[in-house]
Formats: C-alpha cells, structure tokens, sequence
C-alpha cells in the first residue's frame, strides 16, 4: 500500500510539472517578448555610435543575458587583436559598477533575480569577427 501511494504522489507531482510548464520561468527575453515597448526602449538606449563614430553600439537579449555589443566601423587585421584585448581587459573593469546597476535595473523591472542575469559585454571586428568579450 505504501509503495502504491508513493508512485501516486510522484506521478502526480509529475502532473503538475507538466500542466505548469515548471522549469521554463521568467527570463530577460520573454519578458522583452511579452512587453514590445520596453524591448524596444531598453535596445534603443544602446544603439548608436561613439562620439569617435569608430564603434557602433547595440544591444541583444537572449535568455537571460543582455549582450551589450560595440561594432567597429572599420574592420582590423588580427594581429592587433591582442593589444586590443589588453585594452579592454585593463579598462573594461571602470564600467563594473554601472554594469551592476544595469543588472539591478533590469531586475527590478523584469522581475527576473538579479543574480540569474548576466550581462556581456562585447567587441566585435567589422567583419563580424568578434575581438573580446567579457560577462558579469
């Protein structure tokens, strides 16, 4: 009999996963999905370019990571990558702070914990070649 009622509440417990799709949860992109305007707007804040016009900026969310993405207008050889690098990994930590309050801003609208929200930063070269990148 025990064993009998044991396999019903598995079997039920597995019903239910099955009827709420649990395992799914809210995510940064479905979130975005669901609300169009405020998509729109948190990707709009990043595009453009750099007072230099050498990078240009935008955004994209999959999941829950907001990918915060600099294009250079102009496509560099190789082998300057890794001075570049460098540069990036030297500086890139300057911005720590602000990245942080990106996160928390976008917990605090999303609902989305914080701490399941990673946001990556990326260079990539003009041939779409990405050169560095780094995730919080």
């Amino acid at each position: 009999m025990k064993k009998r009622s044991i396999i019903a509440v598995v079997l039920s417990v597995m019903l239910l996963f099955a009827f709420c799709g649990c395992g799914g949860g809210l995510t940064l992109e479905s979130y975005f999905n669901d609300n169009p305007d405020q998509k729109a707007e948190l990707l709009e804040a990043f595009e453009g370019s750099d007072d230099s016009g050498v990078i240009n900026m935008s955004a994209d969310i999959s999941g829950n990571t907001l990918t915060v993405i600099g294009t250079y207008v102009d496509t560099y050889p190789e082998e300057v990558f890794g001075v570049m690098q460098e540069y990036f990994d030297e500086n890139i930590d300057t911005y720590e702070d602000l990245i942080n309050q990106e996160k928390e801003d976008l917990a605090d609208a999303t609902g989305v914990p914080k701490e399941d929200i990673t946001v990556k930063v990326s260079y990539v070269n003009g041939d779409g070649t990405e050169i560095w990148s780094k995730s919080y």
